[in-house]
């Protein structure tokens, strides 16, 4: 069982305070929050991985990748982390961090193999317009199971 940061008084109304926030798409408010969790807790690797998230939100990528790699240092185990890095690699287009990035997701929690891929490859569209580089991770995604049959999907859009 992975070990869960335990928050207390005002760490965690800050945390439910951000969590609130990000839930509303208010990323700059969330990354506040998530911020002063930090200051309190500066071995929170979730509030960096949400940070980071809020960041990569916002267009920020490099304090996103700040905060990703905050995250992964201290919880090199936490696949989403990796996941979350590999896609703001893409947005940076440095392509073999990214992919190596998204194995490592794919190795620490094969059974959301079919989200990384699909999710990548759908970021992989979106930022460089390459469908087919990304219908290659759409393929993957199915292989792994698909993610809600949305690899099939954006394989038959073409």
């Amino acid at each position: 069982m992975r070990f869960i940061m335990e928050r207390t008084g005002k760490a965690s109304e800050y945390y439910d305070r951000a969590c609130q926030h990000w839930d509303l798409n208010e990323f700059k408010e969330a990354a506040a929050g998530f911020g002063e969790v930090i200051k309190l807790l500066p071995d929170d690797a979730e509030s960096y991985g949400y940070r980071g998230e809020c960041y990569l939100r916002l267009e920020q990528p490099e304090k996103a990748l700040d905060d990703f790699n905050k995250a992964i240092s201290l919880d090199t185990k936490e696949a989403e982390y990796y996941d979350s890095r590999g896609n703001l690699y893409i947005m940076l287009g440095e392509m073999k961090k990214a992919d190596a990035d998204l194995e490592k997701a794919v190795e620490l929690n094969p059974k959301k193999a079919g989200k990384y891929y699909y999710t990548f490859g759908c970021n992989v569209e979106y930022r460089t317009g390459d469908k087919k580089e990304a219908a290659v991770y759409y393929e993957k995604s199915v292989e792994h199971g698909d993610f809600h049959g949305m690899g099939k999907e954006m394989l038959k859009r073409g």
